[in-house]
């Protein structure tokens, strides 16, 4: 596939504890997130935004950091896209990280920094370097409003100079980089991508996402830049056909359970093979809407020693379709499947096949 990751930051509030007083949960699909990040009013009505703080030479407590995500695979290409609005910054401070992309190793990163005078500046990071500058926008961006901030990174051959970089802002292209050293002999493939911060370190300046997505160089649809996106989450409202998981305490209707994010009310499976649906909210009413793909989030654990796993459950039409295995953990953790096009059509999903199909998990 192409598209492999969304996040609309709607689906949990960040400085929610759960039911050991920690934020293991609210972090979402994030892999690290800033303990100081916050949930604010989305850049559309009845929606939310993720808000990462700068640092503000506090001299106790947790420091500001950022979001970051570690993909499921390496891939030789990435397009990182999010709406994007910043904290504007002076002269004599530093400018935030809106957003990067980093390998697998960790040895090279490519990010875009604002500075004081509005224009963007495309960076490349290294170990064992410090940050360099490799272009700038002419165009200037003012701070303190959205702009949706789209950026490619092709690797090319270890040590040639074969790669590119691609910046586009609010669907135009600012910046086009051919012909460059985006990899050498030691960097991974790019599976990493950030916001705020590279992971590990403090987030100079305020910096706030909504709407983000992910694209690599595989499959054949979603490929490279998506343009404007915006991202709904769709809770459980309605039972599905396949009713073969416990629900928990009894009584409880199972999409109630699933969707209320509470770990007492719950479903669970005591064998593998057993299947479970539910049916989802709507989709607002958008005008010719195009539905680039769906991601199912489970958020799921084992109860008993030894090992488990489930994997995600669509069933559109006559058509059932399984997501990869995932191992579970003892601990609530959430994982999350992409499905590009609706497998009862064989074609792009449209807001009525979605009202339609039903979405779940077998166990495995």
């Amino acid at each position: 596939m192409a598209l492999i990751f969304i996040d609309g930051f709607d689906h949990c509030d960040p400085q929610a504890l759960d039911a050991n007083g920690d934020r293991l949960l609210s972090r979402g699909k994030a892999s690290t997130l800033s303990e100081l990040a916050s949930r604010i009013t989305g850049r559309r009505p009845s929606s939310f935004a993720l808000r990462l703080p700068g640092d503000e030479g506090q001299s106790s407590g947790p420091r500001p950091s950022g979001y970051f995500k570690q993909l499921p695979a390496p891939s030789g290409t990435l397009t990182l896209g999010a709406a994007l609005r910043w904290e504007a910054v002076g002269g004599h401070g530093s400018p935030p990280v809106l957003l990067g992309i980093i390998d697998a190793h960790s040895e090279r990163a490519y990010q875009l920094r604002p500075w004081s005078d509005g224009r963007l500046a495309l960076q490349s990071w290294g170990r064992w370097m410090w940050e360099q500058t490799v272009a700038e926008t002419v165009q200037l961006y003012t701070a303190g409003v959205w702009h949706y901030i789209e950026l490619q990174v092709v690797q090319g051959t270890p040590d040639l100079a074969d790669g590119s970089l691609t910046l586009r802002v609010n669907g135009n292209q600012v910046l086009h980089l051919s012909a460059q050293l985006t990899r050498s002999a030691s960097d991974g493939g790019l599976m990493g991508i950030y916001v705020g911060a590279r992971n590990g370190e403090v987030a100079p300046a305020r910096v706030d996402v909504d709407d983000l997505y992910v694209t690599d160089g595989s499959g054949t649809v979603n490929q490279g830049f998506l343009g404007d996106v915006r991202i709904d989450t769709l809770q459980p409202q309605a039972s599905g056909s396949l009713q073969q998981w416990a629900v928990q305490p009894s009584g409880t209707q199972d999409w109630q359970a699933l969707g209320d994010g509470l770990d007492h009310t719950l479903l669970s499976a005591a064998d593998p093979g057993l299947r479970h649906s539910v049916r989802m909210q709507a989709l607002p009413a958008l005008r010719s809407p195009v539905i680039h793909g769906v991601q199912l989030s489970l958020l799921a654990r084992k109860s008993d020693a030894g090992q488990a796993s489930l994997r995600s459950l669509v069933i559109s039409g006559a058509q059932t379709a399984l997501g990869p295995n995932t191992a579970l953990a003892d601990s609530l953790l959430w994982s999350s499947t992409v499905i590009e096009q609706d497998p009862g059509a064989a074609a792009p999903w449209t807001p009525g096949t979605l009202a339609d199909a039903e979405f779940g998990a077998e166990s495995a």
